[in-house]
């Protein structure tokens, strides 16, 4: 399985199936997909470390929270850049928190295509960010 399959299925649901259920189904797809190209920006070794363990939050606030501070990221991941992917990140988590638990909010299907659209750019913007790592 590739990270890009997330976000292409996310894109597959919203085309084929308009109901509350599919649209709340991709924006989560969307958001995991953001989450796990924006995880690989993190060295093993500091997710690894006793600093990433002892953050007092879960998995994906660890994640936002070491791209705003530039905690753990590889040499080529611009400090700005990082800040900006985890706000980023950290506005789509809620988008997902929100199609996932809060059953009360009606979600349409131009808010997943914006959180589709949204993911899209982040994911776009971290894989030139890494080609560029390769190839530079």
């Amino acid at each position: 399985m590739e990270l890009s399959d997330f976000l292409e299925y996310a894109k597959k649901i919203i085309a084929d199936d308009k109901s509350e259920v599919a649209i709340r189904t991709a924006i989560s797809r969307a958001y995991y997909s953001s989450f796990y190209h924006s995880n690989s920006l993190i060295t093993s070794s500091f997710r690894d470390s006793d600093e990433w363990k002892s953050m007092p939050f879960g998995e994906h606030k660890k994640l936002v929270e070491s791209l705003i501070r530039h905690q753990g990221c590889y040499d080529y991941v611009p400090k700005k850049l990082a800040a900006s992917i985890g706000n980023r990140l950290n506005i789509l988590k809620s988008k997902r928190h929100d199609a996932d638990y809060n059953l009360a909010m009606k979600h349409t299907e131009m808010k997943a295509s914006q959180v589709i659209t949204e993911s899209t750019k982040l994911v776009d913007l971290i894989s030139s960010l890494q080609s560029e790592n390769t190839t530079g």
